[in-house]
């Protein structure tokens, strides 16, 4: 049984870190070192970390004197995990039960650098699978970036299982003082990773607070978003990373970020021109490929008119895409002026969209009842099922 440390990063979450420790302690896979990196000197939690720390042993508690960011405290405890298995988690989630043991087992049966699994999302009342993550769950078992494009379709760290000699030989870790650091970390380990397994199940649950989208609206995550871009580049260039590969990856960065922080700046287009003008730039150097990957990922209409407008910086009629779920005939008129070939490449796309949404079983996110075992019977594969209802009709019997 290879040890396996978990990297939890602790930072203003004492109204969650007791479920989340409970979820972490309560494994099925017991050979584990729970590494709590107390991100600032968190004195709220100490007392919930000091009685964790008295029931289990296999916890270790390191100390940040103060606040150094989420990539820093990932970092520290990278640096000191001594598992063969790393898995990171953030302090305000919940992880399956049986999570580690199923993702160990395929880690060892397919010699795995990384096993990835896929997250829901909760609000609190309701828990359920984006678009994109049940994209995931649709593929190939055993696969590399290079098979398999569509494993940059979700650019979180969390909820997979990276092999620490892999992590070690290439030097892999967060960037410092970097906002969306897991799109840089995540793009780094599918471009140098050759043995990636998928594993079939949703993994654990992501909190999505009410003011999530609210709290990424600030001038410094602004900002890192085109410090980010230039890193992706950087990437890119030095890995030799084909077109296909960049354009995957940068469709992931207008799903991730991009998209977000326009949606704010078109709010306000008529006062925002010198940001907007800036994410212009930004979508002219990721390229009309990329933005239309985007949106047929996504099945997403609108999102085709937004970024396309603000592409060629008519922000009106961007904004006009944030209050229609279609696109209309004259609003892509509008978009491709008296460019006729333009405009029928557009309606081509548009058209190819609808019937690839409307033919599609993954085109809305799936809300999960979190009381059944829903992520073995909506993903798993039929054996799992099978065994499933073999327990069931076995505990009848008895």
């Amino acid at each position: 049984m290879p040890l396996v440390s978990i990297v939890v990063p602790c930072f203003a979450v004492e109204g969650h870190i007791e479920k989340t420790l409970a979820s972490l302690t309560s494994q099925t896979y017991s050979n584990l070192e729970i590494i709590l990196v107390d991100d600032g000197n968190e004195k709220a939690l100490n007392h919930i970390i000091a009685e964790n720390l008295k029931q289990d042993n296999r916890l270790k508690v390191i100390r940040h004197k103060t606040n150094q960011g989420l990539s820093s405290a990932r970092n520290t405890g990278l640096k000191n995990a001594t598992g063969e298995y790393v898995l990171f988690w953030d302090a305000d989630d919940h992880l399956y039960s049986d999570t580690v043991e199923t993702l160990i087992a395929k880690a060892i049966k397919n010699a795995a650098q990384v096993v990835r699994g896929v997250l829901a999302r909760t609000d609190g009342n309701q828990t359920w699978v984006t678009k994109r993550g049940r994209r995931l769950l649709h593929n190939k078992p055993q696969t590399s970036f290079e098979n398999s494009l569509e494993l940059a379709m979700d650019f979180t760290s969390c909820g997979i299982l990276f092999s620490k000699k892999f992590l070690d030989n290439h030097q892999l870790n967060f960037e410092p003082d970097l906002y969306m650091q897991d799109i840089l970390f995540t793009s780094n380990v599918l471009l140098l990773a050759n043995k990636i397994t998928m594993c079939e199940h949703v993994v654990g649950e992501y909190f999505q607070s009410a003011d999530s989208a609210s709290r990424l609206r600030s001038s410094k995550r602004f900002e890192s978003l085109f410090i980010l871009y230039e890193k992706l580049e950087d990437l890119f260039h030095q890995r030799l990373v084909g077109v296909a590969q960049r354009e995957t990856i940068l469709a992931s960065f207008i799903n991730a970020g991009v998209n977000t922080f326009l949606l704010w700046k078109l709010e306000s287009y008529e006062t925002n021109v010198g940001d907007l003008d800036r994410l212009s730039m930004l979508l002219s150097e990721i390229g009309e490929n990329a933005i239309n990957q985007y949106c047929m990922d996504m099945f997403d209409e609108p999102s085709f008119l937004r970024l396309h407008a603000t592409r060629i910086k008519n922000y009106e009629l961007a904004a006009m895409a944030s209050h229609n779920s279609t696109v209309s005939n004259q609003q892509l008129r509008d978009l491709c002026g008296p460019d006729s070939e333009k405009y029928n490449r557009a309606c081509d796309f548009l058209n190819r969209l609808r019937t690839q949404r409307d033919g599609s079983k993954v085109n809305s996110r799936l809300v999960l009842d979190t009381t059944k075992p829903s992520r073995l019977l909506v993903f798993g594969k039929l054996k799992n099922l099978v065994s499933w209802m073999k327990s069931k009709l076995s505990s009848v019997v008895k």
